[in-house]
């Protein structure tokens, strides 16, 4: 197959900075400017980086009407360069490859609709040939509500849809790699119920949590792989997970405030990893651990007035400093949503506004950025660091 060779967007911290965008300029000098610790670039416009394997880096795009979301793409050069590998009929909402190399990638046409659209698919030859599996009965699948485990287990749950009737709140299962699958909770519909993040834990795979939003704030754990559920934490709908020892970081949809929660899976207690300093605030949409460093992404919705920010760990959570700003432009939305990594290198799916000539534009695609990896990064004369 073809490679396509797509342009990058370098971008250099000078005394003046400047982003060189496609072949027009973007100057910062009518707005604040970003600041990263490590350096970055920002991928071809509308490239979705959403996974990696040992060999590939994965993204979903398409810019036209027609293409928006629905090529899978892959990558062996850390993003450079681009290989078309399918086009879906529907967007790409989620990706995930097991620990057996097998791809799952969820289809939708709209995951907010209340038609249910949703569609899983199963590749296990690198995306050479797909085979849908699951028909999802509301909303979709998102990053967040795919897992796996070392056996071949597989579950999904839904989001999207919260209105009734039929809203977007069961959770399947697949025993056998993702070839066939059975639906194993379904409770009964209530307003504002969609399922946010599902993760397997590291240590027993037969313990599952699942995070339920948006009015319905709970978390309800699985300790016999999905047979039977039982409530563990109210008050609280995270929208990321991170499991470090025996502790969990739920990452907060900015509610009861912005920030981690830390728990404790032997003893159920939980107090709080991460507050947020002002003026930073935000839902926390994914959470990366690598290096031995939690890399935390902050949101910025249309109708905030924070900027975007990151936050990072090297204690496992007990200690955070600011890892990257990007400044807010008035109504306009600010998103740091789904890390991935592959080798010296953190991918993070986003949406970025920029000033362009007086004119207000917005970036959608990934950025990529240099791990940590030293105890000494640049630092910022606006954000001093200890790392």
């Amino acid at each position: 197959m073809k490679k396509v060779k797509y342009l990058l967007v370098t971008i250099a911290f000078l005394s003046s900075l400047i982003v060189v965008f496609s072949t027009n300029q973007v100057n910062f000098a009518a707005q604040e400017e970003p600041y990263f610790a490590t350096e970055y670039t920002l991928l071809e416009p509308y490239m979705k980086v959403m996974e990696a394997d040992k060999k590939y880096l994965w993204a979903a795009g398409g810019i036209t009407e027609k293409e928006f979301m629905k090529i899978l793409y892959r990558s062996v050069d850390y993003g450079d360069t681009w290989e078309k590998v399918y086009q879906f009929d529907t967007r790409i909402e989620g990706m995930h490859v097991t620990y057996n190399n097998v791809l799952i990638i969820s289809t939708s046409k709209d995951r907010w609709d209340k038609a249910a659209n949703g569609e899983l698919w199963r590749s296990d030859n690198q995306g050479k040939d797909f085979h849908r599996v699951l028909k999802l009965e509301s909303g979709a699948a998102s990053n967040w509500n795919i897992t796996s485990d070392t056996e071949g287990y597989i579950f999904v749950s839904e989001y999207g849809y919260k209105s009734l009737p039929n809203n977007a709140r069961r959770i399947y299962r697949s025993k056998d790699h993702g070839l066939t699958w059975e639906k194993i909770y379904e409770p009964e519909e209530v307003q504002g119920y969609h399922n946010h993040v599902i993760t397997i834990d590291q240590e027993n795979n037969n313990t599952i949590y699942q995070v339920i939003g948006d009015n319905v704030k709970k978390i309800i754990m699985s300790t016999d792989r999905g047979n039977t559920w039982e409530e563990i934490l109210s008050g609280y709908h995270p929208t990321s997970a991170l499991q470090i020892d025996q502790y969990m970081l739920w990452g907060l949809d900015n509610l009861p405030y912005s920030g981690i929660i830390r728990y404790d899976l032997e003893t159920g207690d939980h107090d709080y990893s991460l507050i947020t300093p002002k003026p930073y605030r935000g839902s926390i949409y994914d959470m990366l651990y690598v290096n031995n460093i939690i890399y935390a992404g902050l949101l910025s919705y249309a109708e905030d007035s924070w900027d975007g920010s990151i936050f990072i760990s090297k204690d496992k959570g007990e200690t955070w400093d600011l890892f990257a700003t990007w400044p807010k432009i008035s109504n306009m939305g600010i998103g740091f949503y789904e890390f991935t990594t592959i080798g010296d290198y953190g991918y993070i799916w986003v949406t970025l506004p920029m000033m362009k000539d007086g004119i207000k534009e917005s970036y959608q695609g990934t950025l990529r950025f240099k791990l940590v990896t030293e105890k000494k990064v640049k630092r910022s004369k606006y954000f001093p660091l200890s790392i």
